[in-house]
């Protein structure tokens, strides 16, 4: 079996001035004061399983389902909005 994942995202910080968020993750940087920021953000993913046999047992009746193809590929594509808020207490 072999996944492939492949993504992207992108935050926007509306408070940057005065929020770091390298302090709370990466902690190369510091927060002198308690300060929060509202967060919104654009996220892609593509996801793809592939096998080469089945994905699903061979047992299962048939139903004429993709034309009674086997069912070796998966391909998903996720597209959306996110959105938050982050805070930290000094």
């Amino acid at each position: 079996m072999r996944s492939n994942i492949l993504g992207i995202t992108v935050q926007y910080l509306f408070n940057f001035s005065r929020y770091s968020y390298k302090a709370a993750f990466q902690q190369n940087e510091f927060q002198k004061r308690s300060a929060g920021s509202p967060i919104a953000g654009l996220e892609a993913y593509w996801m793809q399983g592939m096998t080469d046999s089945l994905m699903v047992a061979g047992n299962i009746p048939q139903s004429g389902f993709m034309d009674n193809n086997p069912f070796n590929q998966s391909d998903i594509l996720n597209v959306g909005i996110n959105g938050g808020y982050a805070y930290t207490f000094v």
